[in-house]
């Protein structure tokens, strides 16, 4: 994936107050949600993973538009706007992990949330619909280097500014549902040949996440990110990425290591998340970068996972196999007993009819060795 922030010119970007504007800087935020597992049909069909992109912006009148890449193509269809999530201060503090109220702001399409001591966090935006879908001109797509460049345009920038003060910070988080013939570009699997002679499946799943990572982008992301003056125009002081999975699956590889895990507080979440999505017992795994003097230039997590599958239908397929592999040891072996005890009596018997023809012969021509034959009568 790729983020980056086209600026305004210069002129336009100057507020009107005489005091000179802040430096731009965004905080990133990443959450993704693994619900469906590879080799389980059933769940990779009905739920399919979610990933939640936020982005915080501080001084965000000096910019153009915000670019988000993602390497699948995706339309309208497949993005949601969570801004309105946040009118529930319980749940805006369960996300920034600080005590925080929600109040409309003045136009209604922001919320604003206020700290315990009554200063302003942010104002989290929140995006007009039109035919159940943001509004195009607030959200755009373009499919362009085997992927979607989806653009927050600057109607919907002008539209947060505007409801907020002058140095407050700025909050879009979105929503992305990963089609299913999709999945396999956040979250791959290798599943063992023998799984359909065992009850259950052990499943090693691996996570690469990258982000503007300049050796994995397209030069023409790359060409437009420089354009836009990317890292250093518009720096990114912090990024958390966040991965949701069962609690029966392990972790068994990350790199970096994770920063923490906690168990998912599902009456919390129920809200933000479809309930009928979450399992009952679910865990985050948190990694971050939060470097103190240099921005966050890139970012790379790599975690392995690993799971053992089992329901009715892996059940019942591995009781019916090793039934057919039964049935077919069966009738193998009764056949190999028959005709090895066939064989058996025809060698005994052939051995037996041996041993009386040479009787026979010995009987009917007895042995003259040692014996002198007389002479006839009368010699």
């Amino acid at each position: 994936m790729a983020i980056w922030f086209p600026l305004k010119a210069p002129a336009a970007a100057t507020p009107s107050s005489s005091q000179p504007p802040q430096r731009p800087s965004a905080s990133l935020h990443f959450n993704l949600w693994r619900f469906g597992h590879r080799g389980h049909e059933k769940d990779e069909a009905a739920t399919p993973d979610l990933l939640d992109v936020g982005i915080m912006v501080a001084s965000p009148g000096q910019l153009a538009e915000i670019s988000i890449y993602v390497p699948i193509k995706i339309g309208p269809e497949h993005i949601a706007d969570l801004g309105a999530l946040f009118s529930d201060g319980t749940l805006a503090t369960g996300i920034f992990n600080e005590s925080l109220t929600a109040t409309n702001g003045p136009s209604h399409s922001v919320i604003i949330l206020k700290k315990a001591s009554g200063d302003t966090y942010c104002g989290v935006v929140k995006f007009p619909r039109s035919n159940n879908q943001i509004a195009a001109s607030h959200l755009k797509f373009r499919h362009e280097f085997d992927g979607t460049i989806i653009t927050i345009t600057s109607t919907a920038l002008a539209m947060g500014v505007s409801g907020i003060a002058e140095n407050d910070s700025l909050y879009f988080r979105l929503r992305l549902t990963i089609p299913k013939s999709d999945s396999i570009t956040f979250i791959n699997a290798a599943i063992p040949n023998d799984k359909f002679l065992t009850s259950g499946v052990d499943v090693t799943e691996y996570l690469d996440f990258r982000l503007n990572q300049a050796r994995n982008l397209n030069t023409g992301i790359a060409q437009q990110m420089t354009d836009a003056g990317w890292p250093k125009a518009v720096p990114t002081t912090r990024l958390d990425f966040l991965l949701v999975v069962g609690v029966a699956v392990d972790v068994v590889v990350g790199h970096p290591a994770f920063h923490k895990c906690r168990l998912l507080e599902t009456d919390l979440w129920k809200s933000y998340v479809d309930k009928t999505h979450l399992q009952k017992g679910m865990v985050i795994y948190h990694w971050k970068d939060d470097p103190k003097n240099d921005p966050v230039v890139d970012f790379n997590a790599f975690v392995k996972l690993r799971l053992r599958l089992s329901d009715r239908k892996i059940i019942t397929r591995y009781f019916i196999i090793a039934l057919l592999i039964g049935i077919s040891v069966g009738v193998f072996g009764n056949t190999v007993y028959d005709t090895g005890k066939f064989m058996f009596w025809k060698t005994i018997d052939m051995f037996r009819s041996t041993s009386a023809a040479t009787t026979e012969t010995q009987v009917a021509c007895p042995p003259s060795v040692g014996k002198i034959p007389s002479e006839p009568p009368g010699g």
